[in-house]
């Protein structure tokens, strides 16, 4: 395993016994999404020599929703709830080293 993989491995049992993990399911309706996306990909792709895909338009969503309610974005701290300013998103992302979050 190379250094990298095993500081990704350490990080991910680390944030297994740390965090709690959870899982929801929302059904949302994405037609004005879609219609933006399909509108734009070309001059996208023409512009910046990729996709466009759904992801940028979450991550947004995500965003708006953490400022919205802040309480989404906390940490416990000792016996606190510490509600964070910063929003900071980090996504996987496959590269010649590995899997990283750039």
């Amino acid at each position: 395993m190379s250094p990298v993989r095993r500081v990704i491995a350490d990080h991910m049992v680390y944030s297994k016994h740390t965090s709690p993990h959870v899982g929801t399911v929302a059904e949302i309706d994405m037609t004005a999404v879609d219609h933006l996306r399909r509108a734009h990909k070309d001059a996208f792709r023409d512009a910046h020599g990729f996709s466009l895909t759904y992801l940028p338009f979450i991550v947004q969503a995500v965003v708006k929703a953490l400022r919205e309610f802040p309480a989404l974005n906390a940490s416990v701290l000792d016996d606190a709830i510490v509600e964070k300013r910063a929003i900071h998103i980090g996504l996987a992302a496959e590269t010649e080293r590995g899997l990283v979050v750039p």
